[in-house]
């Protein structure tokens, strides 16, 4: 918060004092700009990633709480927020065709079958920057104030976007830690839900309230651990259907066969593993996490996926199933098979998966996959009750 107020009577050695305002909140001067202006920022002490709550303060009145000032109250003209250090640095963006970068500053087209964006950015780490602050408070040092003493204070991220021809879409979110730092991860894809007579349509496999096909839901609601089927296990897909006879719809989730979206992984990391926002109409997977630690140079990755499905087309032919989709990462196929009814027979595949090698990855407790390749282009599937699934990886023989 940049502080007007001329002729302020704050020197350097004021820095790291402490003001209460007129609703209580606490701020510490952080940097004397010049002789009509200094920073303030709110007094946290939760470092952990970017979710901090910033405030403003109230009133025109600053009241002494603590440090080696000795102005006891002050009045102020103007406060307003200013960006002290920029959020993103060295942002890149390339896009290829078939393995072949192209020119994006010209217009063209393209036709290929392999698409991948790839994004990366430097994004400021709050809490380290935070840190940072707080100790060049302790020092009353006002020269060390720019961009340079903050460079290991961001993260570098990447984001790859890779597309398929059935409309599905992958996404690596690659963090880089340039100093030790702790967050709270957030990640994957958002999808926005639609209504069905005022209510969200969804099927989320592995939960205990939402694993019956269509369940409608109304309110915000998180899908803690007492809601998990498996309690070894968070779910990780969510399914939001787009029509009222549940032919046609969207899956969105992570891969759990993947680095940091491993099953294993996320029982450690995850909190809660699907946040419904009603409001916004909004599911997100993987909306929250425990803290997660990175030390200097050491990398953290998710893959998430969103892929359509729809009856009668051709990359899902089956009346038997719920839903059946797929996305790639690798090129390797991660097929998807949900059944709300006992099944045990074929399922025919679409021409590109046949002859593959089958490898299960996550099968639910009454499903069976019969198949070790698709060679005949099906797979053969069993579920023994009314609900079911299986996740295979489809690789190339």
């Amino acid at each position: 918060v940049n502080i007007y107020m001329k002729s302020h009577p704050f020197k350097e050695k004021d820095i790291g004092s402490v003001y209460r305002d007129e609703a209580k909140v606490k701020f510490t001067i952080v940097k004397i700009v010049d002789e009509n202006n200094f920073l303030l920022y709110p007094s946290y002490t939760d470092y952990v990633g970017a979710n901090f709550k910033f405030a403003m303060p109230k009133g025109t009145t600053l009241n002494y709480v603590s440090g080696k000032s000795t102005v006891k109250t002050v009045k102020f003209g103007q406060a307003k927020q200013t960006q002290l250090y920029p959020y993103y640095n060295n942002a890149s963006c390339e896009i290829t065709a078939d393995s072949k970068m192209l020119d994006v500053s010209k217009p063209g087209s393209v036709v290929c079958s392999d698409l991948r964006v790839k994004v990366s950015f430097d994004v400021l780490n709050i809490g380290s920057c935070l840190k940072y602050i707080q100790l060049n408070e302790q020092e009353n040092n006002n020269s060390s104030f720019y961009s340079g003493a903050i460079s290991d204070k961001y993260m570098r991220i990447t984001y790859t976007y890779s597309f398929d021809q059935n409309g599905s879409c992958t996404l690596k979110t690659n963090i880089e830690a340039k100093s030790d730092i702790n967050f709270s991860l957030i990640g994957g894809f958002d999808l926005t839900a639609q209504k069905i007579n005022d209510l969200e349509y969804i099927y989320v496999p592995n939960s205990t309230d939402f694993s019956v096909l269509g369940a409608a839901v109304s309110k915000n609601e998180y899908l803690t651990p007492d809601k998990w089927s498996n309690s070894l296990l968070a779910p990780y897909r969510v399914y939001s259907f787009l029509n009222s006879d549940l032919s046609k719809g969207v899956c969105v989730g992570f891969c759990p066969d993947v680095s940091n979206s491993s099953n294993t992984t996320r029982k450690n990391l995850v909190n809660t593993s699907v946040r419904f926002d009603f409001e916004k109409s909004l599911i997100s997977p993987f909306a929250l996490s425990k803290e997660a630690a990175l030390k200097r140079g050491q990398k953290f990755e998710v893959t998430s996926f969103i892929a359509p499905f729809e009856k009668n087309t051709y990359n899902f032919t089956d009346e038997d199933l719920t839903a059946m989709c797929w996305y790639r990462v690798n090129g390797d196929v991660y097929l998807m098979l949900d059944s709300h009814k006992p099944i045990d027979k074929n399922i025919q595949l679409p021409e590109f998966m046949k002859k593959m090698r089958v490898t299960p990855v996550d099968v639910y407790e009454n499903t069976t996959v019969l198949s070790s390749d698709t060679d005949d282009g099906t797979i053969h599937i069993a579920v023994s009750s009314d609900y079911g699934y299986a996740v295979v990886k489809l690789t190339n023989k």
